[in-house]
């Protein structure tokens, strides 16, 4: 990543130091990938049933995509911190292999989503009517 990031300023003229940190937000998810495989090893497709499997795949992505939203602060507006700082808490629930603690997560992820969309929606049609 260090080295595209070079690449892209060098091309574009940008701070190196800017673009580093947003690259390194921007792939704050993928990082989580390597404890996943620890933490459930059904992702590795060895000695588990295909209900397993499932269950352990959506988890990760579930939580791999609720920690890059939180952490991009971006879903389709602006997030707030507190709904940033909320996905980011349900994303790393979902990386337990506790099926509660995983379904905790989830109403937390989609409390702040369906806000979020109605909040997104309510301004798009107050845009639409002017």
């Amino acid at each position: 990543m260090a080295i595209a990031v070079f690449v892209a300023c060098a091309i574009s003229g940008g701070s190196t130091w800017r673009t580093g940190w947003t690259a390194m937000r921007l792939g704050m998810g993928t990082y989580m990938v390597p404890f996943l495989f620890v933490l459930r090893p059904a992702l590795l497709l060895f000695g588990a049933d295909l209900q397993q499997i499932a269950i352990a795949s959506i988890s990760a992505f579930m939580g791999i995509a609720a920690l890059s939203i939180g952490i991009s602060r971006y879903l389709l507006a602006p997030l707030s911190l507190v709904e940033s700082g909320v996905l980011i808490i349900g994303g790393a629930l979902f990386c337990t292999p506790i099926l509660k603690v995983n379904m905790i997560g989830l109403v937390l992820v989609v409390i702040v989503v369906l806000k979020h969309v109605w909040v997104w929606r309510r301004l798009v049609e107050a845009k639409a009517a002017i």
